[in-house]
């Protein structure tokens, strides 16, 4: 059961996003060899380690402190012991494959999509938002500038932009989240977050290679280190 946690989601899901960080690459290996694109039902739970206790967060504030964060883990939803008021998430999900590009067309009931986490990818959002014709594109590391440029031109059209590994560290991953605002537009909306290890990498190098504020490096013992929470894409 989520806790709440849907029905504080499906109330206003960018202030959800704004205050919980969420882990969206858990269940993909449930699907076996199905790699398409699907819509499904989905629930948010609180993120466990593996001997079960919480796993932890905190959000890097622009004055260079930290500030706790709750970290949510995004699932499919399983209806077998489901309550009478339950509240499962309906959403498009777009999936990642090593080495492909993965393209979804955002129609149908649906008001939210989710796509597998980023950590090197890019994601691409073309068609017209006004009209809810809109496709997203999950862009896998390694391919060439010309590949990804033909590829987006072909599925996505020439009006299109993307969110890229430059936005959200050489270091960490992001998430990419779509949701229907009141107009009936897509809106969407990026989380950036790096494991406490590679932060304190990240911040290592800052530091040699110009003078760094000291308070940046009282990094909290945490799982993650969360950049920013709420970037609009």
């Amino acid at each position: 059961m989520s806790g709440g946690l849907n029905r504080r989601f499906l109330q206003n899901p960018a202030e959800f996003l704004k205050k919980n960080l969420v882990l969206q690459d858990r269940f993909d290996g449930r699907f076996g060899r199905r790699i398409n694109p699907f819509i499904g039902d989905f629930t948010f739970k609180p993120a466990k380690t593996y001997d079960g206790g919480p796993q932890t967060a905190v959000k890097l504030l622009e004055t260079g402190e930290y500030q706790p964060i709750p970290v949510v883990e995004l699932d499919r939803y399983d209806n077998s012991g489901a309550r009478r008021h339950s509240h499962p998430i309906k959403a498009h999900y777009l999936p990642y494959m090593s080495g492909r590009v993965l393209c979804a067309s955002l129609t149908g009931d649906p008001k939210f999509m989710f796509t597998h986490s980023l950590s090197g990818c890019q994601f691409g959002i073309g068609g017209n938002g006004h009209r809810g014709d809109v496709k997203v594109m999950h862009i896998a590391a390694g391919l060439t500038e010309d590949q990804k440029g033909r590829l987006a031109r072909d599925h996505l059209g020439n009006l299109c932009r993307f969110y890229i590994r430059e936005f959200y560290s050489s270091l960490g991953n992001a998430n990419i989240f779509g949701f229907k605002t009141g107009s009936n537009e897509w809106q969407f909306q990026a989380q950036a977050y790096e494991q406490r290890a590679m932060h304190e990498q990240r911040l290592q190098h800052e530091q040699r290679a110009e003078a760094s504020n000291p308070r940046r490096h009282n990094v909290p013992d945490v799982d993650y280190i969360c950049q920013y929470t709420d970037q609009q894409v």
